[in-house]
């Protein structure tokens, strides 16, 4: 239909494996079927203020421990693991919290910071034992497996075709950083909001969302006008915020 293969160029290139890029995000995309929070928890955990409010809380401690600890590979992941837990009371947030972090980073990192650390970094409201056991109990909770697609493994996807420099990608992914405080898009298809930060940067910089940025990145930009409109306003209230790790 007239859309450049921007993998045309990388054939043969076995560090790119370009042969295979289309079937590995046809297949994170159709993880994203079927484990999103809103098909599993949308039922039995509606949006309220309270959790909204635990949401940020832990989410900002999480990019804390993340920057101390410089632990990039499961950014995304240990959120994923947080949100999935129901009904955490008040006085098990940092528990929790902190037993997703361990989590997650068991599963993503090459290098494990010891359980001592993540106790550590609470100032000792965490106990070893506690932290272990609630980050068995977060695995057995977590319906969605360990495997779910974040942001990001998508964000990359439209990038070679919009042809970005690395101002406006270094925005889209200030942008996506941005909106892991906001519950709201907690609920959002990892795939969205890839689209929507990369179309919201793009704007931004007086470019289109063309067809072709459409083709890749999976959606129109009316379909992303609603998320994109969301992510304009926490870029907009940022500096308000007293949640200022995660900027």
């Amino acid at each position: 239909d007239g859309v450049p293969d921007i993998d045309a160029d990388d054939q043969g290139n076995p560090q790119l494996c370009a042969e295979y890029s289309k079937d590995i995000f046809e297949y994170l995309v159709s993880l994203e079927v079927g484990t999103s929070q809103s098909e599993l928890l949308l039922d039995k955990t509606p949006f309220t203020i309270p959790k909204a409010g635990s949401h940020l809380c832990v989410v900002s401690f999480q990019i804390f421990f993340k920057s101390k600890f410089e632990m990039f590979e499961n950014f995304g992941l240990k959120f994923e693991v947080f949100d999935f837990a129901e009904s955490v009371p008040h006085s098990k947030l940092q528990l929790v919290g902190t037993a997703s972090m361990l989590l997650s980073a068991k599963y993503e990192e090459m290098y494990t910071p010891a359980v001592d650390d993540f106790v550590y970094v609470t100032d000792g409201a965490c106990g070893k034992r506690d932290v272990r056991d609630t980050s068995r109990t977060c695995y057995r909770n977590h319906r969605a497996g360990l495997s779910p697609p974040v942001f990001k493994t998508n964000r990359f996807a439209p990038l070679p075709v919009a042809q970005v420099d690395k101002v406006q990608h270094s925005l889209a992914k200030y942008i996506l950083e941005l909106s892991l405080l906001c519950y709201e898009l907690s609920w959002v298809h990892p795939s969205e909001q890839a689209a929507a930060a990369l179309c919201l940067s793009l704007k931004l910089w007086g470019k289109d969302w063309d067809p072709t940025l459409t083709h890749y990145g999976r959606y129109s930009q009316a379909q992303l006008v609603p998320t994109m409109a969301v992510m304009a306003a926490i870029v907009l209230d940022a500096d308000k915020s007293k949640f200022t790790v995660g900027y």
